[in-house]
């Protein structure tokens, strides 16, 4: 029984695609000429509306005939019924069987990756975007972001150690100098005391 409800589901399935591939576009009436009316559908209404009455060379109008089979009316390309999730738990009570993940738009990407993760091991399709591109993407990401930081701490090591050899060199250089005036202020001394010497010398001559 199963299996007929299955061959009959596919059957369906392709219909109501076939009949999607000639589905215009139903758009309301004088929206393509109107920029401030939405595109969306609107029933026209007016006395005059070559719409309204179906002339040839109009726009078709919305009419039972183009509606998909209810038994697969709202399930994807592949018959698996659409479910929004927003994260990890409401992934886990979906059957990968019957039922297609609908990521909700406002997920994150860290939450994303976790859902997308758990999806695959538990054979879970995501449908409304192409999973394995998204986590190449995202993984590309992570690498450059990976590369982008190692490379910004090897420059701030290589900032940090001229920084020190800097640092070093002026040290050094304040010390040369600080022993050059302690020279030049010990030669001073030196020259100051001779001279006393001198004075003191001159004046026991003189008496």
């Amino acid at each position: 029984m199963n299996k007929i409800k299955t061959n009959d589901s596919a059957r369906l399935l392709q219909t109501r695609n076939a009949l999607k591939k000639r589905k215009p576009a139903f758009k309301r009436q004088e929206a393509p000429k109107k920029m401030t009316l939405e595109v969306k559908w609107r029933k026209p209404k007016g006395m005059h509306s070559k719409m309204r009455r179906m002339l040839r060379g109009h726009p078709r109008r919305v009419e039972p005939g183009w509606g998909s089979p209810s038994s697969v009316k709202f399930l994807s390309k592949d018959g698996l019924k659409k479910v929004i999730i927003a994260n990890v738990a409401d992934l886990e009570k979906l059957n990968n069987e019957t039922d297609g993940a609908i990521v909700a738009s406002g997920v994150g990407t860290k939450k994303r990756v976790e859902i997308l993760t758990k999806a695959k091991q538990m054979g879970i399709k995501i449908i409304n975007f192409d999973a394995d591109k998204f986590m190449a993407k995202f993984d590309e990401s992570q690498k450059i972001k990976s590369e982008k930081k190692s490379k910004e701490a090897k420059d701030k090591a290589e900032k940090q150690k001229e920084k020190e050899k800097k640092a070093a060199e002026k040290q050094k250089e304040e010390k040369k100098t600080q022993a050059e005036e302690g020279q030049i202020s010990a030669e001073a001394e030196k020259e100051h005391q001779k001279k006393e010497l001198d004075k003191t010398l001159t004046k026991k001559d003189a008496a």
